[in-house]
């Protein structure tokens, strides 16, 4: 969320921002609303109503009448995505991505008559696709057998990682409030997304990050003395959203476990902070000996309250794809802005990642450590985690 005396007073600054985000049509029509308003609204009053009408609800208001000046201005506002950090690609349009791929590490593998995942995962029933289809949804999946094993000790190795990292472990709960999804960015980014539970103001979370971002309103009350310069935080919880970007890869499922990464700072640590939690997360993948990649995303493929983000990708050598298993990301100042949090009198910033998606990352495990056609080896770096 953005200081709106500066958005209405810079703004050939943010004109120029907003159109390397491909948002310079909503921050135009902003101005142009804040003109018809600003007789009657002081820009102190525009900034108490955008904290306290949320967005799903100016979103049902601006369908039904798109005559309403105030509610088009409060919703364009909430929508207008953070600044990009000046390492972002230029995409220039949202129908093409100028992602960059800054490093690449292959490990080698002979796939001769080697099977893909899917391939081997059915021939030695290990996932009951007719089984899932048939009690709930092919998207609400059972785990059988070595899948089960290699879920539950990627899960214990990944938690033991942050434990390392000192990262502070928080059992979040699974049914969250919407005032906790418009704290955050989840509002819009996951209102098509999110499982609604009726006649209530809840919904089954669509991932952690939105409950450990909501933390930073009560750090007074959690933490003893509030003179750090970092706090990390690291939750482990069900995630259910009906997401089908990637409809051919098994592992995008409507319900998935992962481990969330969080970080609070101030400003003058976010680029420590970040490298960290880059680093951590190539380890992971060194050690589990996967070949991959870090890609710097462009402006216009971030979320709305990214700054810069990293995705890091494992490729399939037998299916010969690259697929997303973590995703780092710094938000800046976005979260305490739109919470109106400051700690000792200034916004905290923060910094999202997650340790590793565990079924694509279990895809990835099936391709690679195949010794043949029929049978498959742990990770060693897995192996003391196993039940």
């Amino acid at each position: 969320m953005h200081d709106l005396s500066k958005l209405l007073t810079e703004t050939d600054y943010y004109s120029n921002e907003f159109f390397r985000r491909d948002a310079l049509d909503k921050y135009e029509s902003f101005l142009k609303q804040y003109e018809e308003l600003k007789e009657s609204f002081s820009i102190q009053a525009l900034e108490m109503l955008s904290r306290n009408t949320p967005v799903y609800e100016l979103l049902e208001i601006v369908n039904k009448d798109t005559s309403n000046v105030l509610f088009n201005f409060l919703y364009n506002y909430l929508l207008l995505p953070n600044i990009t950090s000046t390492d972002v690609p230029v995409s220039g349009n949202s129908d093409s991505f100028h992602n960059i791929t800054i490093k690449e590490k292959l490990v080698w593998k002979d796939i001769s008559w080697l099977l893909t995942y899917i391939e081997f995962l059915e021939k030695f029933w290990l996932y009951f696709s007719v089984v899932n289809k048939k009690l709930w949804n092919e998207s609400l999946p059972y785990f059988f057998w070595i899948i089960s094993d290699i879920y539950r000790a990627l899960l214990f190795y990944l938690l033991s990682k942050t434990k390392k990292l000192w990262y502070k472990l928080v059992v979040v709960p699974t049914i969250i409030n919407s005032k906790a999804m418009f704290n955050t960015w989840a509002f819009p980014k996951y209102l098509d997304w999110a499982f609604k539970i009726e006649w209530t103001d809840l919904v089954l979370s669509p991932t952690s990050e939105i409950q450990l971002t909501n933390l930073i309103q009560y750090l007074s009350l959690i933490e003893r003395g509030i003179n750090k310069k970092s706090y990390r935080f690291s939750s482990t919880s069900r995630c259910f959203r009906m997401e089908d970007r990637l409809p051919d890869l098994w592992g995008s499922f409507y319900e998935f476990e992962k481990v969330e990464l969080f970080t609070v700072c101030d400003w003058n640590e976010v680029i420590n902070e970040y490298k960290k939690m880059m680093d951590v997360v190539e380890e992971q993948l060194l050690e589990l000996w996967l070949s991959y990649r870090i890609v710097l995303l462009a402006d216009n493929d971030m979320w709305i309250a990214s700054k810069i983000t990293h995705d890091f990708e494992v490729y399939y050598p037998v299916s010969n794809k690259w697929v997303e298993v973590s995703s780092c990301s710094i938000h800046w100042d976005f979260a305490s802005r739109r919470m109106n949090v400051k700690i000792n009198w200034k916004y905290y910033h923060t910094l999202h990642w997650s340790a590793l998606a565990i079924p694509r990352i279990i895809g990835c495990i099936l391709e690679q450590y195949q010794l043949n056609w029929k049978e498959i080896e742990f990770p060693e770096v897995l192996k003391k985690y196993l039940i």
